[in-house]
């Protein structure tokens, strides 16, 4: 008896959290995907069986979400989703064919991102002064700091404490990084 993908999938986001190690966050956003292409099946009236899904229906589904405007890395996420859902399933010997592999992910255009100036970036931090509590004005140019010179993720900001930054050797430890790694940095003076 063919395996809906959805129950199928429950084994996989449990992999993804106990095996690999992902974070509640990327685990959710695999289920997102996933569920998002489980909804594609039914709006085709296909049934969300694993060995209904074909190259031909993956690509469908990449049609349908350029159609409905969404963004070329959007739509490789998605493939990407299914891919390693594949992949897991095909490990687990719960398939024998990966439909996946037979289709490319849509071509995405590689942009630089945006980044402020050295001059926005001294007017910002200059702007922290402007606080009636000097306490807040520190705990904001710290805070503003490491974004710009350790170039910190927010998440990565949120969760540093005390005992992360070494002045001594001008060190700061980024623990929980992204992928969950921990990682060290260099400060520099005006950090």
């Amino acid at each position: 008896m063919p395996v809906l993908i959805r129950e199928a999938a429950e084994e996989f986001y449990l992999y993804l959290e106990a095996e690999r190690g992902c974070s509640p966050l990327t685990v959710q956003a695999y289920r997102s995907d996933i569920e998002q292409f489980c909804e594609f099946l039914k709006d085709e009236e296909v049934e969300p069986r694993l060995h209904a899904v074909t190259p031909k229906l993956l690509r469908q589904f990449l049609l349908v979400m350029k159609q409905a405007g969404l963004a070329a890395s959007t739509r490789g996420r998605r493939l990407y989703a299914l891919r390693s859902l594949w992949d897991f399933l095909e490990k687990a010997e719960m398939v024998e064919d990966n439909p996946c592999h037979k289709v490319s992910a849509p071509k995405t255009r590689q942009s630089v991102p945006d980044y402020l100036t050295p001059e926005e970036c001294a007017a910002l931090l200059a702007a922290t002064e402007d606080q009636y509590y000097t306490s807040l004005a520190a705990r904001d140019r710290a805070a503003l700091s490491l974004l710009i010179y350790a170039g910190l993720r927010r998440q990565e900001l949120l969760d540093v404490t005390l005992d992360d930054v070494n002045l001594a050797e001008g060190t700061l430890r980024v623990v929980r990084g992204k992928g969950n790694k921990t990682r060290l940095l260099p400060l520099v003076n005006e950090a």
